[in-house]
């Protein structure tokens, strides 16, 4: 069972990034996984799907350094950031084991400091497995790591999915008012476990975060449109992604916005970031004016990536929360508590 769906989700990614690969196979279920990896040996003689749209960018250029930087107003932009996310995750009694769950943001945080190579990061993860988010590219890499398998640049079949634009909005907020750097310190996550367009999104989507804090929904999403042009607009796949919003979007309806993504994407990755940032975008817009559990409802009926879309709009709506204060205050002091320790500066809020 395990092998058919690394072959699944591996024709899935071979189709997002314009592989025709029906034509080397008559049928998904003739695949085997030694097909699939004979032909990625010779990436350039795979036939081509016809039409193609969206080359992923290979290589995120995003040339501002990343600085360590401590924002003097985090606590308050930390809470108003989590409330909204908090409407996304169903109710627990530990909500910071429900956070690490869905992204490791508490790990990862500690990039902003040393800056540490992916193998030390993966060596990290291996140390602490129940704070790594349950993502198959996060779980692809670290079995790799045990066997001791060399890992890095090697493709693999989730390397485009949304795990790491689920981390970006925490870089958004450690980096307020400094998109570029946002960007470069959530790309430079990213890039530990993703390629392509798993790169690029959580770039956009941290860029997004620092420059629009207290702003509203639909406001929001223009945001996210702007960054994917400031983001590493030099590829043709970021040019015909903007083309398609051009045409394409607001259009008719949230529902026939899905419609259109759910045709010019068949047979993409369910989890695939671009596909997943789209919807988000959607939803920002044609829920902007409606309650978050509308939104959150809106998203669990597209499919898709529905938990990291509901955690990313929820947290990008920034709506209150009605919760106990004692949620809210230990929420707070987990999230200021886990920046402080990442940048080695003394709480300043």
């Amino acid at each position: 069972m395990a092998e058919d769906h690394w072959i699944d989700c591996a024709l899935c990614q071979l189709w997002a990034e314009g592989v025709d690969w029906r034509a080397l196979v008559p049928a998904a279920t003739a695949a085997r996984r030694h097909h699939v990896e004979e032909w990625l040996r010779h990436p350039h003689t795979l036939p081509r799907r016809k039409p193609f749209s969206y080359p992923g960018p290979e290589q995120t250029r995003l040339i501002v350094p990343l600085y360590e930087r401590f924002v003097v107003d985090l606590a308050p932009w930390l809470e108003r950031l989590w409330s909204g996310a908090m409407r996304a995750l169903p109710g627990t009694p530990d909500v910071t084991a429900r956070l690490d769950h869905m992204a490791h943001w508490r790990l990862n945080l500690t990039l902003g400091k040393s800056l540490p190579d992916p193998e030390q990061v993966v060596e990290l993860w291996a140390q602490h497995p129940s704070q790594v988010q349950e993502t198959p590219a996060e779980q692809q890499i670290l079995a790799w790591y045990r066997a001791q398998e060399p890992w890095r640049d090697r493709w693999h079949p989730y390397r485009e999915g949304s795990g790491a634009m689920r981390r970006a909005p925490i870089w958004g907020a450690v980096y307020c008012a400094a998109p570029e750097q946002a960007a470069a310190a959530a790309a430079r996550d990213a890039r530990i476990t993703y390629g392509g367009w798993g790169v690029w999104t959580a770039a956009v989507v941290a860029w997004a975060v620092a420059l629009g804090q207290n702003t509203s929904p639909a406001v929001t999403a223009e945001t996210l449109i702007r960054g994917m042009t400031r983001v590493d607009p030099q590829h043709p796949g970021v040019e015909a992604v903007n083309a398609v919003l051009r045409t394409e979007f607001p259009g008719e309806s949230w529902e026939a916005w899905c419609q259109f993504i759910d045709t010019e994407f068949t047979g993409y990755p369910r989890d695939h970031s671009l596909v997943n940032l789209l919807l988000i975008i959607g939803a920002l817009h044609w829920y902007a004016d409606r309650d978050c559990e509308d939104m959150l409802g809106a998203i669990d009926r597209a499919g898709w990536d529905i938990a990291g879309n509901q955690l990313i709009s929820a947290t990008l709506m920034a709506q209150p929360r009605n919760q106990t204060d004692a949620v809210r205050d230990a929420l707070l002091h987990f999230l200021v508590g886990a920046v402080v320790k990442a940048h080695g500066h003394p709480p300043n809020v």
